[in-house]
């Protein structure tokens, strides 16, 4: 009796295996056709065509189905036609549907050596989070000045298109930002330490407002103020108040330069008034 038993557990194991085996063969073909199904273009193709109607187009390049259930791209270009600004190179681009904010889209993509993540839901609701990026020399198109830095962090949490009523949020930090180009405005120092820069930005529609700006530099930063934003940048308005306080880190020639935009204050500080349009600022 005692090697009846014991020859029927092996048995009893090998079906145990077996059972297994089938599950996981049947799971993986389910999965797998699943894939093959995946409607990876007219996803894509809806998705690009509702972007472009919020002023966004995205141009991907070798386009491809990825694992699992996601829209893949070595590059794409994305710009931005009522900014008329320079468009954006990102790599690595995939698409696929978001676990966060079902129905929805989950994108990453590498943009400025940093990782851009965002997902949105069908009715537009937007969280986009960029980490590590440098930032972009061509973000400052005045000559002879360049603009160095990092994007430590930039946040952005809120519903698309910025108008009507939708709200938005936005923070950024800047690391180790700085100015170039000084000499040859007359500076005894071609560079401008900015240091650490922090913003947030709290808007309803296309009004943006500017609640906390701050630089801890050699020259410190403050200030606040509202955007409206326009189509084009020469119909986005500004008020800003900014405030710009020397300290004993900064270059002389600088120092003096800074005279030529009002009266300083007892500590130093000069107080600044921004209006006009993006395209034209006019300080007051």
């Amino acid at each position: 009796m005692y090697a009846a038993e014991t020859s029927r557990r092996p048995s009893a194991r090998l079906r145990l295996r077996a059972l297994a085996l089938f599950t996981a063969v049947a799971l993986a073909g389910i999965l797998l056709g699943v894939w093959l199904a995946f409607p990876a273009a007219p996803l894509t193709r809806n998705l690009l065509a509702g972007l472009a109607r919020q002023g966004i187009l995205i141009e991907p390049v070798g386009l491809r189905r990825g694992w699992p259930l996601a829209v893949e791209a070595a590059s794409a270009r994305v710009s931005f036609p009522a900014l008329r600004g320079r468009p954006l190179e990102i790599d690595n681009l995939r698409i696929s549907p978001s676990v966060s904010s079902f129905p929805g889209l989950t994108l990453t993509a590498k943009l400025w050596g940093g990782r851009v993540e965002a997902d949105a839901d069908d009715s537009l609701n937007t969280r986009v989070r960029l980490t590590g990026a440098r930032l972009p020399a061509e973000l400052l198109d005045i000559a002879p000045l360049q603009l160095a830095g990092r994007i430590a962090q930039l946040n952005f949490n809120g519903r698309l298109p910025l108008s009507g009523a939708n709200q938005s949020r936005l923070e950024l930090v800047l690391e180790n930002l700085s100015l170039g180009g000084l000499r040859a405005l007359g500076a005894g120092s071609d560079s401008l330490s900015l240091g650490t820069v922090r913003a947030r930005v709290e808007g309803t529609g296309n009004r943006l407002n500017l609640t906390q700006l701050s630089g801890d530099g050699a020259l410190r930063i403050a200030g606040s103020g509202t955007l409206w934003l326009g189509r084009t940048p020469a119909t986005s308005r500004i008020s800003l108040q900014l405030t710009l306080t020397p300290t004993p880190t900064l270059d002389a020639g600088i120092r003096d330069m800074l005279g030529l935009l009002g009266k300083a204050a007892a500590d130093g500080s000069i107080s600044l008034r921004l209006g006009g349009t993006l395209a034209a600022p006019k300080a007051g």
